[in-house]
């Protein structure tokens, strides 16, 4: 258990236009457009034609709450901390004089996401300490100029829902509410004790509870009354949580996914939706071949972009502060009984992949370009085409290539 704990604390997921015309989005969220940068608004619309980088923190600061799910299934495992309750994170655009008076949550430690005992045979140095770098505040009254719409995000495999918390709050920061569950079978404390992962039947599930839960604070007592919009929804994910997304995203309701590093298409699923496939060259967990096998299959309503020198789990809060103390297999000698764990757990998190502050940059822009794109926010997609992504991301951009 604890040479387990050692690595899956310290990494999570050790596993361009899209076919319709500019501004075809199906509209606005309703919000009333708080300038952004650029010249950008949040619920209005960018100059047509002016590309826009999203890459900077929104207009609104962003607060963060943790929501309850109705349990459908009850396995108490581990101090009680896994199987009940399960909970999801939610970031969203808050009111700035509310924010003023709560709390400013400054990161996280990795070790959150294991129980007491767990965290105390986990080495000081291989636990990863997290900062924003948005404002974030412990629960305070989110913005009038909701309701925003809603994005819903789905980790990898031995993963947390708050291992990419950095993403999720600088949506908010443009005016989404963004919410992750902990899909507890495939957590890492789950993976840690071999829980039964039952597959994406249960990720789904998950999903749609969270977004049950977020329509039920919409409208009952809680800091998220009326900020939610349950019409305008977008599917995200990383890894098997990505592949988890593109599934989602053929529910009622979705118009549009962000997959990040996904391992595959779900099989016996055509995915219909606007979607942005986000991946590295440098993967040694899904190959660029894969990837672009799995592209081939999401048809003309898809971009893909490949990040150069870029791995897996490049994508996730951990692997800044992993990148900077020089990665983990640095420690194999003294841990020799899971060396290879600790490389595969550094997938694009050393010194020989690209900076993950240029990773984050470019991935933040995307991911806001995209989904403001496909809501009709912005009038058309040059904040994503390939000319201008390789001139303001120079580092780490590599190609984009629209579906067929």
């Amino acid at each position: 258990m604890a040479a387990a704990a050692i690595v899956l604390v310290t990494a999570a997921g050790a596993c361009a236009g899209s076919g319709d015309p500019p501004g075809a989005g199906p509209g606005g969220s309703g919000a009333t457009g708080v300038a952004g940068a650029g010249g950008a608004t949040v619920g209005g619309t960018a100059p047509t034609g002016v590309p826009v980088d999203y890459s900077g923190t929104g207009p609104y600061p962003v607060g963060t709450k943790t929501i309850p799910l109705e349990p459908t299934r009850c396995t108490p495992l581990v101090d009680g901390h896994f199987g009940c309750p399960q909970s999801a994170v939610v970031y969203y655009p808050a009111d700035p004089a509310a924010a003023a008076g709560v709390a400013r949550i400054a990161g996280y430690s990795s070790a959150v996401a294991y129980p007491e005992t767990v965290r105390a045979v986990v080495p000081p140095e291989l636990v990863q300490d997290v900062r924003f770098a948005t404002d974030v505040f412990d629960g305070p009254t989110a913005n009038a100029d909701g309701p925003f719409p809603v994005v819903l995000h789905s980790h990898d495999m031995g993963g947390f829902d708050l291992f990419e918390s950095r993403y999720l709050a600088h949506l908010a920061s443009w005016g989404f509410v963004v919410a992750a569950p902990d899909h507890q079978a495939r957590s890492v404390t789950g993976q840690l004790v071999k829980d039964p992962y039952e597959g994406d039947r249960a990720d789904i599930d998950d999903l749609r509870r969270t977004l049950g839960a977020l329509r039920a604070a919409n409208v009952g007592d809680s800091p998220l009354h009326g900020a939610v919009d349950p019409g305008d929804l977008i599917a995200s994910g990383h890894g098997v949580g990505a592949s988890v997304a593109m599934k989602l995203a053929t529910d009622d309701g979705f118009v549009g996914y962000v997959a990040k590093a996904p391992t595959g298409v779900p099989d016996r699923v055509t995915v219909d939706r606007r979607g942005l496939v986000i991946g590295g060259d440098a993967s040694g967990h899904v190959s660029l071949d894969d990837l672009r096998l799995t592209f081939s299959k999401l048809g003309p309503r898809a971009r893909l972009v490949v990040l150069h020198d870029v791995g897996h789990n490049s994508f996730t809060d951990l692997c800044g502060p992993m990148w900077a103390k020089g990665g983990l297999t640095q420690h194999a000698e003294r841990l020799a009984n899971i060396a290879e764990l600790l490389r595969t757990s550094e997938d694009g998190c050393t010194p020989a992949h690209a900076d993950p502050a240029d990773v984050e940059a470019i991935t933040d822009h995307l991911a806001v370009a995209h989904v403001r794109w496909i809501l009709g926010l912005d009038r058309s997609d040059v904040s994503l085409s390939a000319d201008w992504l390789a001139a303001r991301f120079p580092r780490v951009f590599g190609s984009s290539s629209l579906g067929a």
